[in-house]
């Protein structure tokens, strides 16, 4: 599937999967090394259950028909429960499976989430799940993002809902880091502001904890972190532009020698 530049509410989440442009995830996989971007990649329980917990906060009307919780009387370690589990697997064909312990931490993280004042506020109103699709002026490559939440209105604020070990300050702020989400800040308003007539320029987080007492924090970015963001963004672009030049994705990241010096900590 091939498509213009534009905001759309509808495509589900398969077909924009399916979508074969640039997304944050995927320069997040290219810049631990470019020929990471060719391996396959396997829908493991985290992510199985993230989206759940999506979809529970953001569009729970559509819970029942997305996601399916597995039976807790089916003993699977048998070769009969083994027969009746794989029987049970066809019924939910197309939905995201998770256990009945992970649906239960996922509906208290959820209430944790609501009983937030200020998260709250913002998570009940806007538009969930907008795909965003837009043609990078300087390579020219496609690009696409679905943020969370658009508030209504013209409040210039993208909203992302995030799981974490710890919701501390600190501690998020190194995820940021290391897991790409300033990047994302800096890619996700760009590409918002490239397909909408209104003018986006804060990202906001809301962290939930993924174990009791699933702590709560609310989070926005700084515009020097967005700046930031947004020049990790076009350095992997060029990255990938020069790849598809030499039709080849390199193995390794660094191609000289390096010097591995002693730590402080080991001295």
């Amino acid at each position: 599937m091939q498509l213009e530049p534009g905001l759309y509410p509808n495509i589900s989440h398969a077909d924009y999967h399916a979508l074969e442009y640039v997304s944050n995830s995927y320069l997040g996989r290219l810049d631990k090394v470019p020929a990471n971007v060719k391996v396959k990649q396997e829908e493991s329980a985290a992510f199985r259950f993230g989206r759940a917990f999506h979809i529970n906060v953001l569009e729970p009307k559509l819970f029942d028909s997305q996601i399916t919780v597995e039976p807790e009387d089916i003993d699977k370690r048998t070769k009969a429960g083994k027969i009746e589990y794989a029987a049970w697997l066809e019924t939910a064909s197309g939905k995201t499976v998770i256990s009945a312990d992970e649906n239960q931490t996922i509906q208290a993280m959820t209430m944790a989430v609501y009983n937030h004042p200020f998260a709250k506020t913002i998570i009940l109103e806007g538009r969930s799940e907008m795909s965003v699709i837009w043609r990078d002026e300087k390579s020219g490559l496609m690009c696409r993002c679905r943020p969370d939440r658009i508030p209504d209105g013209d409040h210039g604020v993208i909203v992302d809902v995030k799981t974490a070990a710890s919701a501390d300050i600190h501690s998020f702020t190194s995820s940021c880091i290391k897991y790409g989400y300033g990047r994302q800040a800096g890619m996700y308003i760009e590409g918002l502001n490239a397909v909408c007539n209104s003018k986006v320029d804060a990202f906001v987080f809301i962290v939930v904890e993924k174990e009791e007492p699933y702590r709560v924090e609310v989070y926005t970015l700084e515009d020097m972190f967005i700046d930031w963001g947004r020049k990790e963004f076009h350095r992997l672009l060029e990255i990938e532009m020069e790849c598809r030049e030499k039709k080849f994705y390199p193995h390794y990241k660094h191609a000289e020698i390096r010097t591995i010096y002693l730590p402080n900590w080991a001295a």
